[in-house]
């Protein structure tokens, strides 16, 4: 009786971090090794529908998703016990500065006795593409001015109104440029005529 030789399969899969610059970004592959040399390297490998690969674009950690049941042996004079440590990528977020511009909306009335309103803002982005980088406003804060009588209203906004935020972008820039609502006097003709009297 010739039973299988014990064989203990110690696999690491590579790593890889990169930087985030809009293109894709990948890591394959694994090192290995063996405590009995009689097992020969064709001798095992990953089983059907296993990669040993991790891919990416975005900012943030990609595993390949390695395990102990991700690879098969394939000698039967061997009984093998795979330990795996799994293999991943991982992109940083881009240092380039990145500015940001918020600029309020602005209106012009006319008086007329009712109420006017101007609300929301519009964003430009420098250094990235616009969906890279999110704009809210913070909770309390409004993009809006109204008011009635002939003036100009601000609608107060400043960097501390707004939270911006990037996946991929470390350095973001806010520039603020407040929105506005003026209201202009109505333009009236008043007609006087003195009284006249015959006597």
């Amino acid at each position: 009786t010739i039973t299988p030789a014990a064989v203990t399969v110690t696999i690491t899969g590579n790593t890889k971090t990169d930087t985030y610059d809009e293109t894709e970004k990948t890591v394959t592959g694994y090192t290995f090794e063996k405590t009995n040399d009689l097992y020969r390297d064709a001798d095992f490998g990953l089983k059907d529908g296993a990669k040993a690969e991790a891919k990416g674009t975005n900012a943030g950690t990609y595993q390949m998703g390695l395990t102990e049941d991700s690879f098969e042996n394939k000698n039967a004079n061997f009984k093998v016990t795979f330990e795996v440590t799994d293999g991943w990528l991982k992109i940083d977020k881009n240092e380039a500065a990145v500015t940001v511009t918020i600029t309020g909306n602005t209106k012009n009335d006319t008086y007329d006795e009712t109420e006017k309103t101007v609300t929301g803002y519009t964003t430009a982005v420098e250094g990235a593409k616009d969906s890279e980088v999110n704009v809210e406003l913070k909770d309390g804060a409004k993009a809006e001015a109204k008011g009635t009588d002939a003036k100009t209203y601000q609608m107060g906004l400043t960097e501390d109104s707004f939270t911006v935020t990037s996946n991929n972008y470390e350095n973001i820039n806010v520039v603020v440029v407040d929105g506005s609502l003026t209201i202009t006097p109505a333009a009236v003709t008043v007609t006087i005529t003195g009284n006249t009297k015959t006597d």
